[in-house]
């Protein structure tokens, strides 16, 4: 089978998964991993909104999370996680990873977090005051180093492994991550979009640590195309956190087109996972 007769047959499988998964509801079954996605992942019948290209599944799992109040005898929720990956050139160019919290049994508890009370981030969204409920709307920008290491744990060290297996440069030095999170009652859905900026031509192998990097925001300022990076993959998580709103409410993604990413130099082209 050639490349792109697999690409092809993959992306069929990866159609006919989110159809099934969306008539399943909460007793999901992930597809295989390898399997390639784009526009979208449906994930505990919620469809997560995909940045432009293709992404390749690469670790999945289940968790039951900690960070919940009220009546510990009841069955709590469990989350489904995943996180799809798209490389360009044998590098990470793209990570997405999501939970999705599936229907429990009991409604009787409530999550205890504040994904928005980081203060030293690139960017910061709050928009919970507008739910009118108890719930949360967030969307945080951040930068994060080393990462896909020896040392990751959970996902990431599926995801390290299965890039190391694909021949595709680990670690990765520095992500700009967008991270939207929305929960309301028992349901919950967080998506973290990660962009590799030494792909877009923004920035060289360097590896520093998080407070002495220069795309922390005490010195990003100092270079233009790394602002302007920053403000596209920010541009991307504010869709985001639009069309999570239509999540909770039945709707489902309705961008017309990806938002693209800022390049900062060179081609910067996509390649077929």
């Amino acid at each position: 089978m050639t490349t792109c007769s697999m690409v092809r047959t993959l992306t069929a499988l990866a159609a006919a998964w989110c159809s099934a998964t969306m008539a399943q509801g909460e007793s999901i079954q992930f597809p295989p991993i390898g399997t390639v996605f784009a526009g979208t992942f449906n994930l505990g019948g919620r469809a997560i909104p995909l940045p432009e290209g293709r992404f390749v599944l690469t670790a999945n799992g289940f968790d039951e999370p900690k960070l919940l109040e009220g009546d510990l005898s009841k069955p709590r929720a469990k989350l489904a996680r995943v996180m799809l990956v798209q490389t360009d050139a044998q590098k990470l160019r793209a990570a997405v990873w999501v939970s999705v919290a599936l229907k429990p049994p009991s409604f009787r508890f409530d999550w205890v977090t504040h994904p928005c009370r980081k203060q030293d981030t690139l960017f910061r969204a709050d928009l919970s005051s507008s739910m009118g409920t108890d719930g949360e709307d967030c969307l945080l920008v951040d930068h994060r180093v080393a990462n896909f290491t020896v040392k990751s744990q959970g996902m990431f060290k599926q995801t390290a492994d299965w890039l190391s297996q694909e021949k595709i440069q680990v670690p990765v030095p520095v992500l700009i991550v967008a991270t939207v999170t929305r929960m309301e009652g028992w349901q919950l859905v967080t998506a973290s979009y990660a962009f590799n900026p030494e792909v877009f031509g923004c920035d060289a192998r360097r590896y520093r640590p998080w407070a002495d990097s220069p795309w922390h925001r005490q010195r990003i300022s100092d270079d233009v195309h790394k602002v302007r990076f920053v403000e596209s993959v920010t541009a991307w998580g504010k869709v985001v956190q639009t069309q999570f709103k239509q999540l909770f409410i039945g709707g489902q993604p309705s961008m017309e087109r990806a938002l693209s990413i800022y390049q900062c130099s060179g081609s910067g082209g996509l390649q077929a996972p």
